[in-house]
């Protein structure tokens, strides 16, 4: 470690000499600076705080016992070594209570020089050293108890009604193991039965990915930066904040409420200080969904900010959505002329035309004026026009088009209606024309697929998963893959995590199991067989050799 060192006394050549003297015990020294004297050197220690001072006890304006005495009363955490020409035991009496380590007459000894400023560097080791224990200690402690909460609140927002709602958290807490006394302040407060519980949903818009600022790698940061800037505006009311463990995207924060506000959560300050603040502090875009109060924690909850996120696709991201807005009732005519002319552009395999029809149907203007139902049917209707050409065509349908695909879910993985177009699109081509090539930009799309594949090869990644975030049908994915890189989409990602794993074996002491883990694989044997395929030695042979 570096050890900064301030040296204050009103006689040039004796700083000089005692500057002389430190370079003289060649200890690792990041700056040594003079002062002349108490004042000085307290200017010296505001801009840039030493970690030890040796000081001269008489100089002029300030001397050495009322600079110590300023350095206390500031709360600063430093080490000082009092040189001076006088033997006085009142001088000597005030150094030592407030706390001065050595105590040194002119004309300094050298050896005893030596064993006081040692005995300072050693303090002053010892004390970040401990500082740094605690600040550790305190982190993993914030880990564990987000953790905790984390899995608490995705409990109990994936239950039509949780457990223990009537003395939610602590109820469910105290059966997870912990105490009353270990709950933080802002969990004992969720006590009041005549309040309410609102839930509100943070997503990360999708579009930040296209940003040169941002990268795959930085998603965990954001959340966590997320989460902090979100507990600090909550200091003085009761929440509960952690990730949405089904879109990697997303952080949940848990709120109670007042039922009795009337101003209602549509003004309520935190929800637009928390969106201009994560925009301005992480130069990111988020959309904000936002659930209505109720009376318990459940299942419910997540449904209504999940259906007012929704409605980012007609309304456009980076703005906040209200559960209220997502429920009205429909309005707008079924468009059975434009779902007419896509279905006989689906036969003809016209593709381009397909699309402007599919824009169209989605993106158009009245839509976005309309609800969310409005949207929901008029996807559907596109559905029942493919699922009526495939019927009379007896077309086999793909895997692809599993439930979350049929029912307008899928819709919730992208951030855009051009997305969900482009996806829908590619379905489409796969059904009719297995095979056939749209124009489109594959290499940049595989490009950026590999990209994530890169950054996030620990997390249970699979075509399915990449297929809703790059807008692409799973099944053309896989074919745009295997073309682009010669390789399978698993062959890819085994070879991703087997050069980590290497890395990581070569660079650290690491356990294998832990090794394992950290790369995507909970089945260490599975772990080891992959490996030996990879190589030709399993993964404790490669790190001996």
């Amino acid at each position: 470690m570096m050890y900064k060192v301030l040296v204050v006394d009103d006689e040039k050549w004796v700083r000089k000499g005692i500057v002389f003297k430190l370079q003289q015990l060649n200890m690792p020294y990041e700056w040594i600076r003079e002062a002349d004297d108490g004042r000085a050197a307290l200017e010296m220690i505001d801009a840039d705080c030493p970690d030890i001072i040796i000081t001269d006890v008489k100089m002029d304006d300030m001397d050495g016992i009322s600079l110590i005495r300023a350095v206390r009363e500031t709360g600063l955490d430093l080490r000082f070594m009092i040189i001076s020409g006088h033997a006085e035991f009142e001088y000597a009496e005030q150094a030592l209570n407030m706390g001065v380590m050595g105590y040194l007459l002119k004309p300094i000894k050298e050896e005893q020089f030596r064993a006081v400023f040692f005995k300072l560097c050693e303090d002053v080791r010892s004390s970040r050293e401990r500082q740094q224990s605690e600040a550790r200690h305190d982190i993993q402690i914030k880990k564990t108890r987000q953790l905790v909460e984390e899995k608490m609140l995705n409990h109990v927002l994936s239950q039509s009604r949780a457990r223990h709602e009537e003395t939610f958290p602590k109820g469910l807490l105290e059966e997870w193991g912990y105490a009353d006394a270990q709950l933080p302040e802002h969990l004992r407060q969720f006590d009041r039965a005549d309040m309410k519980y609102t839930l509100v949903i943070v997503h990360i818009d999708r579009s930040n990915y296209n940003s040169e600022r941002f990268h795959y790698d930085d998603l965990g940061l954001i959340k966590f930066a997320i989460k902090n800037i979100a507990e600090n505006l909550l200091s003085d009311r009761p929440f509960l904040i952690g990730n949405n463990l089904q879109d990697l995207n997303q952080v949940h924060i848990l709120l109670q409420v007042d039922p009795s506000d009337e101003s209602g959560l549509n003004t309520d300050p935190f929800i637009f200080r928390l969106f201009t603040t994560v925009t301005k502090l992480l130069k990111i875009t988020v959309t904000i969904g936002v659930s209505s109060p109720l009376d318990r924690v459940s299942e419910e909850l997540y449904k209504q900010a999940r259906a007012a996120l929704d409605l980012r696709l007609i309304k456009g991201n980076h703005n906040v959505f209200y559960a209220k807005d997502a429920f009205v009732s429909s309005r707008m005519e079924i468009p059975v002329e434009q779902l007419s002319l896509l279905g006989k552009a689906i036969e003809l395999s016209d593709f381009r035309n397909v699309e402007v029809i599919l824009s169209e149907l989605l993106a158009n203007k009245k839509l976005k004026d309309a609800s969310l139902l409005d949207f929901r049917l008029v996807y559907m209707e596109i559905i029942r026009t493919l699922m009526r050409i495939s019927s009379q065509q007896q077309l086999d349908l793909p895997d692809s088009l599993d439930f979350d695909f049929l029912n307008m879910d899928v819709a919730r993985h992208f951030d855009r209606t051009e997305d969900l177009v482009q996806y829908l699109l590619t379905t489409i081509a796969t059904l009719v024309r297995p095979g056939h090539s749209l124009p489109m930009d594959c290499s940049a799309i595989i490009h950026n697929v590999r990209s994530y594949m890169g950054a996030n090869y620990a997390e249970n990644l699979t075509v399915k998963e990449l297929s809703r975030k790059f807008a692409i049908n799973p099944n053309y994915l896989s074919t745009l893959f295997k073309a682009e890189t010669g390789e399978t989409f698993v062959k890819e990602l085994t070879r991703i995590r087997m050069e980590k794993a290497q890395q990581l074996l070569r660079l650290t002491g690491m356990p294998v199991s832990q090794i394992a883990t950290s790369i995507g694989y909970d089945d260490v044997q599975y772990f080891y067989r992959k490996f030996k395929q990879s190589f030709g030695i399993t993964p404790l042979e490669y790190r001996n050799n």
